[in-house]
Order: C-alpha cells, then sequence, then structure tokens
C-alpha cells in the first residue's frame, strides 16, 4: 500500500501558513497549479490588475511577497514601497521596504507596464487548454520581527492609470493545514 502511494506521486504532507483573511480578496491554494497545496495566497483585482500576496515564515521572521498581473493597456506605479506589518505584541508596526530581485526585475519607482499574450499549454502541463498571461511582476520584503500567531499587513498604494488604488490591511494567522494527496511531482 505504502509503496503504491509513493509510486503514484502522492502523498500526505503537513504544512503551517500563514493563512489569510480580508473580504473582497479571493484565497487560492499556493500550490501545485493552485488546486494542492494550502489557501494562502490572496488576490484583489483593482481595474483589471490583479495584485496578490503570501506570507512566509523565515528564521528571524516573516517573508512578504507581492505580485502584479498587468494586463495590456495598463501602468501601474507605487507611491512608495514601504510594507507596514503589525502584531499583538507591539505598539507600533514594523516597517520594512519592498525590493524586486525576480525576473523581470523592475525598480520600485519606476512604472510597471502591462502586455497581453496567449499560450498554450499541453496535457501534461496542467489538462492542457490555453491561458491568457498578462505581465508579471514580482517583489518581496523580509521583516525582521517577534514570533506571532496573528499580524496584519498594510501594503503600499499605487496608482492605475494614475488612478489611486490601495488593497485593504490582510490579516493572517498561523494555521495548521494537511494535504491529504500532495502531488510530489506537480
Amino acid at each position: 500500500m505504502v509503496l503504491a502511494v509513493i509510486c503514484t506521486g502522492c502523498v500526505p504532507f503537513p504544512y503551517n501558513y500563514y493563512a489569510p483573511e480580508a473580504s473582497g480578496g479571493k484565497i487560492i491554494h499556493y500550490g501545485c497549479k493552485n488546486t494542492f497545496g494550502p489557501p494562502e495566497l490572496i488576490s484583489f483585482v483593482v481595474d483589471e490588475v490583479e495584485f496578490s500576496t503570501v506570507v512566509g515564515k523565515t528564521k528571524h521572521g516573516i517573508h512578504v511577497t507581492i505580485h502584479f498581473r498587468v494586463p495590456e493597456g495598463k501602468e501601474v506605479r507605487l507611491k512608495d514601497a514601504t510594507v507596514y506589518v503589525s502584531v499583538p505584541s507591539s505598539a507600533t508596526p514594523i516597517t520594512a521596504q519592498l525590493h524586486s530581485p525576480y525576473p523581470p526585475t523592475w525598480k520600485i519607482d519606476e512604472p510597471m507596464h502591462g502586455s497581453t499574450e496567449q499560450r498554450h499549454y499541453a496535457w501534461y502541463q496542467g489538462g492542457g487548454g490555453n491561458e491568457t498571461l498578462h505581465a508579471y511582476y514580482s517583489s518581496f520584503v523580509e521583516v525582521t520581527m517577534p514570533e506571532s500567531q496573528s499580524l496584519s499587513i498594510r501594503y503600499p498604494e499605487f496608482t492605475v492609470n494614475g488612478q489611486l488604488a490601495h488593497i485593504p490591511e490582510i490579516k493572517f494567522q498561523w494555521r495548521f493545514y494537511i494535504e491529504p494527496l500532495s502531488p510530489l511531482n506537480c
């Protein structure tokens, strides 16, 4: 039996994660093709631009990643790069500055220009079909902070084609998750 489970590439997988809690956002499984893994990513759409974020735990605090998917005809610009993290044990928020080491890298103070393309993917890449890809920008920050079971994050405001937009403050709770049949080979 154990050999059969391992051969199929699926095993039970326990996982601790920060679960997002915010109204207006769509919570997504952040794993294999957004169908497996814990529901730890939250996504908001503002004027056709998708903003998503996920928080992970590190040795000295947390790792906050943000993503923007910008369609053709849109331009996004961050008003600043400051992320504010509040924890119950601290009266003042901890601040940190986003940076962008991931391709495509962009300077935080430069605009994110949109683009759109269609891509076909094969059956072995998740069932086959077509998908629409928008320009993708990613940034992250490591925040040194005390151990906490809950936290909230306030993200920088940004503009979409010159119009001010913002994401509500998002609360995160430390949770336990077990994926009953987690694929080893996504």
